[in-house]
């Protein structure tokens, strides 16, 4: 008669390889691992203008645009002076 053979790793066993795989993982990394201290340099960041209010933030956009329309006049009246002329070649 055969008698069957029973496995001899018992629940503890199996609980211990588990605790000293996960241990031995546990010292790897705090050992591989790099320093937990970062280092960098401070700088100072430029100081932002405080929020200009309304007349205040309306002036250099009104500079801007006056600009703008300046430009064009200026194209519009060299425009108004070739005119005559070009009709005057074409005839």
């Amino acid at each position: 008669m055969k008698v069957p053979l029973k496995k001899t790793s018992p629940a503890w066993s199996r609980v211990a390889t588990i605790g000293l795989v996960l241990l031995a993982g546990y010292f790897m990394g705090r050992v591989t691992s790099g320093p937990s201290i970062a280092h960098a340099d401070v700088r100072q960041t430029p100081r932002r203008e405080a929020f200009q209010s309304g007349d205040e933030l309306s002036v250099g956009v009104l500079k801007e645009i006056s600009a703008t329309l300046k430009r064009i006049d200026g194209r519009l009246e060299r425009m108004e002076q070739q005119i005559p002329k070009l009709t005057t070649n074409s005839n």
